[in-house]
C-alpha cells in the first residue's frame, strides 16, 4: 500500500511540474496574450 501511495504522490508531483513547465513556456512564448486575453481565467 505504501508503495502505491508513493507512486501516486510522485506522479502527482510530476504532473504539477509538467503544468508549471507548460505555463512558463506559454508565458515566455506570448507575454501579451497572458495579460490581455487570459484575464478572465484568473
Amino acid at each position: 500500500m505504501s508503495a502505491a501511495l508513493r507512486i501516486a504522490s510522485t506522479r502527482k508531483i510530476e504532473r504539477m511540474q509538467l503544468l508549471d513547465l507548460l505555463r512558463d513556456l506559454l508565458r515566455k512564448r506570448s507575454p501579451d496574450n497572458t495579460q490581455k486575453g487570459r484575464g478572465e481565467e484568473q
